[in-house]
């Protein structure tokens, strides 16, 4: 009969069982996070004002009579799609040097409506042809010395003899009684 070997582990001492330690969980703020559109957007622009003031550097050069004058009767080539108001820039405008502002006379409203529709863009073309960012472009439309009398042939007529002494002499030989 054969014996039957059976081995036996030894046994470990007997540990005292450990109680189950709670799992610990990271701190958690008790203070309330503002997510309104506000409060980020207030953030934001904090933020974006103090990098964009230390990006922007405005440009201060001197602005002359020529460089205006350069520009302004260069800029119709900018414009080559709206030719109806290339005969602005065939008069000159003023320069206030003490307000840094290019002040353009004009005859209508009209105009002056159309070339609102540019004026940010031309503002942009002498700002970046002068360097100076500070200068500005006014409009100023003038009253047309017309009245309504003088959209009579006649009116005009007397109109233009006001204005020119020949032709007032030649109204007075053809003995023409408006003048």
């Amino acid at each position: 009969m054969k014996e039957a070997v059976t081995a036996s582990k030894p046994e470990k001492a007997a540990e005292p069982e450990k109680a189950p330690q709670p799992v610990q969980k990271a701190p958690v703020r008790r203070g309330r996070i503002d997510l309104s559109l506000g409060a980020v957007l207030s953030k934001q622009s904090v933020q974006g004002a103090q990098s964009v003031q230390e990006t922007v550097r405005q440009r201060t050069s001197e602005v002359t009579e020529d460089g205006i004058k350069r520009l302004w009767n260069s800029f119709p080539a900018q414009i080559r799609e709206m030719r109806s108001l290339h005969f602005v820039f065939t008069k000159l405008p003023v320069w206030s040097a003490e307000n840094k502002t290019i002040t353009v006379e004009l005859d209508s409203r009209l105009v002056a409506e159309e070339l609102g529709s540019i004026l940010p863009r031309l503002t942009k073309y002498m700002r970046d042809g002068l360097q100076n960012d500070t200068v500005s472009i006014e409009t100023k439309v003038t009253e047309s010395r017309l009245s309504s009398r003088d959209l009579t042939p006649k009116g005009k007529a007397k109109a233009m003899a006001e204005k020119n002494e020949k032709l007032r002499d030649l109204c007075r030989r053809l003995h023409l009684d408006f003048v």
